[in-house]
């Protein structure tokens, strides 16, 4: 199966350290190729083309809140 768009939400409580170890050293995130990194307040995370193997590991990391599908809009 190939990779597929995903929007990556932390969970509010995971301090900014954990999040850039795992941007810097987790085998899986740090090799992503990142379409945007999110900080926003509660709102921080990141879009990237997941494998369906990257996503379940990503999915059961600590920091993770919650995995969404990215969706492309476009207009007629």
């Amino acid at each position: 199966m190939s990779e597929a768009p995903y929007i990556v939400l932390f969970k509010k409580e995971a301090t900014a350290e954990a999040i850039q170890n795992l941007y810097a050293s987790h085998p899986i995130v740090s090799k992503l190729v990142f379409k945007h990194k999110y900080d926003m307040g509660d709102f921080r995370g990141f879009a990237a083309n997941l494998s369906p193997e990257a996503k379940n590991v990503i999915s059961n990391l600590p920091e993770v809140r919650e995995i969404e599908a990215d969706g492309v809009m476009t207009t007629c």
